[in-house]
Formats: structure tokens, sequence, C-alpha cells
């Protein structure tokens, strides 16, 4: 059998390298890979679709325009999802697992004046991190809010929610937490509104301090 031979020039010495004494191979994925390679791509999909559903409406969007705005093919979509129903459940798990874990790390800050501190921050750093899905929630809700079966999802975690700032509120000895916790609710979603149409002519990291202030945090 022959041996292939590479011969490296260094300007002193050569290097002589044969496929005997050099074996390259490459290592296979790991399962945490393939894991992280279709959480990847899911997470592709679910932003395409978001994006065209709040553009352009559910019914009016098909998975074809979905597959295109993913730039994936239509087959690989229907590896994830079986129906464009299912990518619009899949859109709410998305979302509910980013809510999710505002919600656990807020709950682990620490006394109720660190723990809304943190929930005002993470909001903030939502609206700047995470501009484009901020611009889609609002036209994307009152899209969903033509489904009953979604309104019902949404409304047991917005309770969830609005659990927790009525929680903070009370352990903090205002006289009406529910009311505080409703006010601060709807803030939060005028702020979002606004800085979707304003973008940075809204003096965002102001009125994060100002909330701060507000509530002596």
């Amino acid at each position: 059998m022959e041996c292939s031979t590479i011969i490296w020039k260094s300007g002193k010495d050569d290097l002589i390298l044969t496929d005997r004494s050099v074996n390259i191979t490459m290592a296979p994925r790991t399962t945490a890979q393939f894991e992280a390679i279709r959480e990847k791509r899911r997470e592709k999909i679910i932003l395409a679709a978001m994006e065209l559903f709040s553009r352009q409406t559910y019914h009016n969007t098909s998975v074809a325009d979905i597959s295109k705005q993913a730039g994936v093919s239509k087959g690989l979509i229907y590896n994830y999802f079986t129906t464009k129903e299912d990518i619009l459940n899949g859109i709410l798990d998305y979302l509910f697992a980013i809510g999710d874990q505002m919600v656990a790390e807020t709950r682990a800050a620490g006394t109720p004046k660190e723990e809304l501190r943190h929930l005002i921050g993470q909001v903030f750093r939502f609206l700047h991190q995470q501009a484009l899905i901020s611009r889609m929630l609002i036209p994307l809700a009152l899209e969903m809010g033509k489904f009953d079966f979604i309104n019902e999802v949404i409304d047991r975690k917005m309770r969830d929610y609005l659990g927790l700032l009525v929680q903070i509120f009370s352990d903090m000895d205002y006289p009406d937490p529910e009311m505080e916790a409703w006010t601060l609710g709807v803030l939060f979603d005028g702020i979002s509104l606004d800085y979707n149409v304003l973008g940075d002519r809204m003096p965002l990291d102001r009125m994060e301090q100002y909330l701060y202030k507000k509530y002596n945090l």
C-alpha cells in the first residue's frame, strides 16, 4: 500500500509527514450539540413566523411564507411543527419561556425592593436587547387575541405574572397592591408601545431611573 508524503519546508529542517504519522478525524457531534442546533433552527422558524403574523396576520401567512422568511425548507418546518396552529403555540411557548425566566430571576433577587428593582431592570433590558421581538409583540398580541384557546392560556399566564407584582407590592406594604400592580403593568405596556413607535427619541434610560426613584429603589 502506497503512503502519501507531505514535505514542509521550514527554512532549517524539513518536516516530513505521512498518512501513517498523521491521522485526522472529525469528532462526531454530541447529543448536546445536536439539541443546540435543533433549538437554533426552531427559534429561527418561530421568529420568522412572529414577524409575518405581526405584519400580515396569521390567516394571511402560509407555511410556505414562513419557510421563505426563515430561509429553510417546508419539510424542515414540519420536522418541528405539525401545523400552522402548532407554530402559533410554539410562539406562545417561546414568549412564556422568556417571561418565566424573568419571574424566576426576580423571585431570586432578594428583598421585595430588590425584586422590584430587578424586574424593572429586566423589562428595560428586554426593550434594549430584544428590540425586534418587542416591536412584534403589540400587533402579535392583537392577532392572538382572535383565538379563544390562546386567550385562555394568555389570561392564565398574565394572572401569574400579575400575582408576582401583587405579592411584591403587598410585601412592601402598599395600601392597594393589586391596583399598584395593574398600574405598573399597564405602564410597562405603554412604554413598550411608545418605544416601538419613537425608538431612540424616547428617553428610555431616564424613564428606568424615574421608576427606581418613584418606588424608592
